[in-house]
């Protein structure tokens, strides 16, 4: 493994940060959990976790003056990397309770799964729990963060809401949940989302957070 000194967590109070860390342990990588804005824009990776609803995450992230500093790493070119609403939040907007304006840094919109399937009611259950197939949508599948990972393999999800790409060229995987397209990476330069877990997805969940540190 290469030798990445600063592999930063931002602590927000929205994310499972301790799996995230273990999971980094897994493969011999120290991390830095923090909310300092000099720590996380002079970091040679960013994650930006997530469990929990849209808007309350855009307030902690102003409560603590994150943006400016995200916003700043992201223009270093350095690769950053959010996983569940941490991918959603890069989007422009999401309407989960209320309406809410996220980080901009991916044109679309975050939206609840719809629940009706062959128009019954309440058919697809909401939320998306479990382990779900991922697949390509990209030329370039060993050039993304799936680098060395069998194509249309299983990842675990827990998640209520989804993206919509203004431009579906930086979706590199989606998965179907009950005939619902569902974006499930995406990857715009150096801004690196993933709707599923990696770090409670197994040996091909460490694989991807391997990539994260070591291809870009």
């Amino acid at each position: 493994m290469k030798n990445i000194k600063n592999v930063t967590i931002i602590d927000y109070g929205m994310g499972n940060i301790a799996s995230i860390e273990r999971a980094f342990q897994a493969i011999g990588s120290a991390t830095t959990v923090t909310l300092d804005h000099k720590i996380i824009e002079n970091s040679d990776r960013i994650i930006i976790p997530g469990v929990g609803s849209f808007g309350d995450s855009m307030s902690e992230l102003n409560k603590h003056d994150l943006i400016e500093p995200i916003k700043n790493f992201v223009k270093t070119g350095k690769p950053l990397l959010g996983i569940c609403l941490g991918m959603q939040i890069l989007f422009e907007s999401s309407k989960e309770k209320g309406n809410h304006q996220g980080l901009g840094l991916i044109e679309g919109k975050v939206q609840r799964i719809p629940c009706d399937y062959n128009h019954i009611t309440n058919y697809r259950k909401i939320p998306h729990i479990g382990w779900n197939t991922i697949i390509p949508d990209t030329e370039d599948w060993n050039s993304k963060i799936f680098f060395k990972i069998p194509q249309n393999e299983f990842f675990y999800f827990v998640h209520s809401y989804m993206c919509i790409l203004d431009n579906n060229k930086y979706r590199i995987a989606y998965s179907k949940y009950k005939e619902c397209v569902i974006t499930s990476a995406i990857q715009n330069n150096n801004i690196i989302g993933l709707q599923f877990h990696p770090e409670k997805s197994g040996k091909f969940g460490l694989k991807v957070l391997e990539n994260f540190i070591n291809f870009f």
